[in-house]
């Protein structure tokens, strides 16, 4: 019962550690060809087990803050993943479109 207790705290501080990801657009390669691209962009997270979906949307965002840094508007996903006995992670390609971010 502790050991739950534990691990249910530890997934809310890691919920709420994190900084909101930054307004960056899904896109696939066709919503790209006049964009710039700015670099490829890789993301994870300690949660796995039964909370994979948690677990992708936090390697996303981790991914999309680092596209964020690279000044990106757009991520092109190559690939977002998770398994019970494994972390999630996520990567991409991120570009700058129009002169909507610098």
């Amino acid at each position: 019962m502790k050991f739950l207790i534990a691990t249910t705290i530890c997934f809310v501080v890691l919920a709420c550690a994190s900084a909101p990801p930054p307004e960056i657009k899904d896109a696939d390669a066709k919503m790209v060809e006049q964009c710039t691209f700015v670099g490829h962009v890789n993301g994870s997270s300690l949660l796995g087990g039964a909370v994979q979906r948690t677990a992708r949307r936090h390697a996303r965002e981790d991914a999309m803050r680092e596209a964020a840094k690279l000044g990106a508007t757009h991520i092109v996903w190559s690939s977002v993943r998770s398994a019970y006995y494994e972390t999630a992670s996520a990567e991409g390609d991120a570009y700058r479109c129009g002169g909507e971010r610098k």
